[in-house]
């Protein structure tokens, strides 16, 4: 990814991210436990880089309380 990343880049960035931790087998002693990821992301705006941590964490909580193994796109809160 060159530049900024637009809303469909990002969160096709966060899906691909999230599948490949899926699909990487993990072993742990005899146990071979499912491993998910809940991903949230923010496209590059011109806000200032705590704002936009706080949206992707604010859409990482979302993912995590519907259902969790699922990525989220971050929106910007004004006002």
């Amino acid at each position: 990814m060159h530049g900024y990343a637009g809303n469909e880049e990002t969160l096709a960035l966060a899906e691909r991210i999230r599948q490949a931790i899926g699909n990487t087998p993990f072993a742990l002693a005899n146990d071979a436990p499912a491993v998910t990821a809940s991903v949230g992301a923010m496209a590059a705006s011109s806000a200032h880089w705590s704002i936009k941590v706080a949206a992707a964490d604010r859409a990482m909580i979302e993912v995590k309380n519907s259902g969790r193994n699922s990525s989220k796109l971050g929106r910007l809160v004004t006002g």
